[in-house]
């Protein structure tokens, strides 16, 4: 047992990092969907024949949220499995000081971090969690060189941060 809350873990830097995706999934999905079904209508309208345009515009939507969706659930099955299995992984406090550019996620930064665990020492990755950019949930200011509490899940290789201490 790791003393962590299910609560604490919703409220975690890995969950909310993982909701604040799908979040953006389905934003866009919806702001595409919105000027498809907008071009589609005046199309339609200024045709005789406005069935065409329409299935069209139907199906680029449904097309987009395959494409969206599935990222989404991606992000979706990974949160509902760290909020399933938190309860297996161990717990660490590090100090996010090694910082890392992703290359899965531009303009993204995860960190290295070092577990010490009897005489073994380990460095672990983190997700790409932090960044500057416009709807980035965390920045890099926020965490860098602050000592954090998470959850290291052996199987994966992973450190997941729960939140600052």
């Amino acid at each position: 047992m790791n003393g962590f809350s299910e609560e604490e873990i919703k409220q975690s830097v890995e969950y909310q990092w993982r909701m604040q995706h799908i979040k953006t999934y389905f934003s866009l999905w919806g702001i595409l969907s919105g000027v498809i079904v907008v071009v589609m209508f005046f199309v339609a309208v200024t045709r005789v024949n406005w069935v065409r345009p329409l299935v069209d515009g139907v199906a680029a939507v449904l097309i987009y949220l395959l494409i969206f969706g599935s990222f989404a659930l991606h992000d979706a099955v990974k949160a509902r499995k760290f909020l399933k299995n938190y309860k297996n992984y161990k717990r660490y406090d590090v100090v996010l000081d090694s910082p890392v550019t992703s290359y899965m996620y531009k303009g993204a930064i995860k960190y290295s971090v070092r577990i010490e665990d009897k005489e073994i020492c380990r460095c672990v990755d983190t997700n790409a969690y932090f960044s500057d950019m416009m709807f980035s949930k965390f920045t890099l200011h926020e965490y860098n060189n602050k000592k954090v509490s998470g959850l290291y899940d052996e199987y994966q290789d992973k450190f997941y941060i729960v939140g600052k201490i």
